[in-house]
């Protein structure tokens, strides 16, 4: 997870500088040749410069519809996220804002939980 504080613009030379930091270091070192990039269609996500990236870089994506948990998996994932931290968490500032987004990512996003989530 890569958390952006401010009115930070994202656009495919920012979106494609986080993948090459976060993303395919991870990708190389956990699923070697065999795992599936999964982004929505956000305009970054979906340029021709952030395909081209990502396939020079031997990254498989599949692109899903934006903001929509029953057809993409990192939305449920995203929504269950946003549950905990407004019902469990409550932050009352955006420093805490971040940390429950922190906690919640290392240590209740689990494998099994992702894998329930994919599998339906």
């Amino acid at each position: 997870m890569v958390i952006l504080s401010g009115n930070t613009g994202v656009d495919s030379v920012v979106y494609q500088d986080i993948l090459d930091q976060a993303l395919v270091p991870f990708m190389r070192s956990t699923y070697g040749s065999a795992g599936v990039y999964v982004q929505d269609s956000a305009p970054a996500h979906v340029s021709k410069s952030t395909k081209r990236f990502l396939r020079n870089k031997g990254i498989e994506c599949e692109e899903y519809p934006p903001e929509s948990p029953d057809a993409n998996p990192i939305e449920l994932i995203w929504a269950l996220m946003k549950r905990w931290i407004v019902n469990e968490h409550r932050p009352t500032n955006m420093d805490q804002l971040m940390e429950g987004a922190k906690l919640w990512w290392n240590n209740l996003c689990t494998l099994t939980l992702c894998r329930s989530v994919i599998s339906g």
